[in-house]
Parts: structure tokens; C-alpha cells; sequence
């Protein structure tokens, strides 16, 4: 989303007319957060998910349930994406904390919904583990997320974490079971429309195919992609 800065403070006088009144400020965030995110001001982002934060807790007690809880959970759960972007990981993993913890403590969410919902909180802290190389811990979160998105259905939310759980493998050279999840994100992500998604996991395969040499892989993602062994090759030539 491309915003002048014209229309970016008037956005923002909204947001704080919206916040005086102790009313929803979601449309009016997330348009401000989008534009901040399409520029990559992630200082700026998390500036403006701090005060939003900070202004919703100040909202009469019984209104931060529902719907307004729902949409601070979303601002904490965006400023812990901010401080990822901002290498700041211990930050980061006590932002997804306290928004699982807004999240759990909500009392207007019936307990399937909020379980379905608690899926990308912990797809986030296994994300913050990972890069903290907490693998253990990584690999925890990322299975209680998938354990979720399993029970739910969701195929794409199985195939980025699968991918994710690849790759904490890849770093402690398991490589069976960096194989076995890359493959299988493979053959979930091809079933939409996500050729970016396709080429990251492909980058993956590929960059385990370098150190292994295992040519299973090959006919594997032929398999999936259901093209010659020779045209899977190039494809992970390609990536690799």
C-alpha cells in the first residue's frame, strides 16, 4: 500500500480521534502500518505500534475483551514482527508473550476460535527461538503451531511451518528430517497459486541437495511438480 504523507497524517489524526473516543482503530492502523510496512520503516512501525498500544490499555477496562482485544492482541503481535525486522529478538519474544497471553486471558472467544488463533503467535516465537538458535525450543512452537493448523485445516499454515521446521533441522544437519519437512511444505504450498512461496521452498531443496547429493530429492520434487527428473534438477541447479 503507497501512501503521500499528506494522506498518512490525516490517517493519523484519525487514528488519535479514534483512540480519544476509545473507539476501534483497526482500519485506521493497519492502513498506517501497511504503508510503513511497503516502505520498510520498521523504526517508525514500531514507534507507532507502541503508542497504539500504550493508549488501548488505557481504554476503560471492560472495553479491551472482544473485538478491541482482539485488536490489541493485533498491535502487540505487530510490534513483536517489528522488532524481528529490527534484530531484536529478546523484545520480540516477550511482545508474542504478552500477546498470547492477551490472547488466552480474552473472555469473548469461544475456545475453538481461540485456539485457531493462537496458531501465528506461536508460528512467531518459534520463528524468534530459531533465530536465537533456541532449536529446541524452535522446534516446540513450530509443532504446537502445526498441530493447529492441522486440527484446522489450514494447508497453507502447514506448509510455511513445515518449511520452517525444515529448516531447523538444516541447521543441526538432520538432514532426513530436514528432507522429509521440506518436501512435504513442497507438496502442500504447490496447491496455490504462490510462486514465490514455491521458489523459497525450492531454494531450500536445493541448498539440501548441495550438501547431500541425495538424488532422492530430485525425483521427489519431479513428483510433486509433476515434471522429468531432468527438469527437477535444473530447477534445483537453479536455486542452489
Amino acid at each position: 500500500m503507497r501512501l503521500s504523507e499528506i494522506e498518512y497524517e490525516n490517517l493519523r489524526t484519525a487514528l488519535d480521534l479514534a483512540l480519544d473516543a476509545n473507539a476501534s482503530i483497526q482500519s485506521f492502523y493497519q492502513s498506517l502500518s501497511g504503508y510503513l510496512d511497503a516502505v520498510q520503516d520498521h523504526e517508525r512501525a514500531l514507534e507507532l505500534g507502541s503508542y497504539v498500544s500504550s493508549c488501548l490499555e488505557r481504554y476503560p477496562a471492560e472495553l479491551p475483551t472482544g473485538d478491541l482485544g482482539l485488536e490489541l492482541i493485533g498491535v502487540v503481535f505487530k510490534i513483536g514482527n517489528c522488532q524481528i525486522h529490527l534484530n531484536r529478538f529478546d523484545e520480540a519474544g516477550a511482545s508474542y508473550q504478552r500477546a498470547l497471553a492477551l490472547h488466552n486471558q480474552n473472555p469473548n472467544l469461544d475456545p475453538g476460535k481461540k485456539r485457531q488463533l493462537s496458531a501465528p503467535i506461536y508460528h512467531q516465537l518459534g520463528r524468534v527461538a530459531e533465530e536465537q538458535r533456541h532449536f529446541d525450543e524452535s522446534e516446540q512452537y513450530y509443532k504446537k503451531d502445526l498441530e493447529i493448523c492441522i486440527e484446522f485445516n489450514d494447508r497453507y499454515g502447514q506448509a510455511t511451518t513445515y518449511h520452517q521446521l525444515g529448516r531447523v533441522a538444516e541447521e543441526q544437519l538432520r538432514w532426513d528430517s530436514a528432507k522429509k519437512n521440506f518436501l512435504k511444505a513442497l507438496e502442500l504450498i504447490v496447491e496455490f497459486n504462490d510462486e514465490h512461496s514455491v521458489a523459497v521452498i525450492l531454494t531450500s531443496i536445493a541448498r539440501l541437495w548441495g550438501e547431500t547429493q541425495d538424488n532422492i530429492l530430485i525425483s521427489s520434487v519431479a513428483s510433486i511438480l509433476s515434471i522429468p527428473d531432468d527438469e527437477a534438477k535444473k530447477l534445483l541447479d537453479k536455486w542452489l
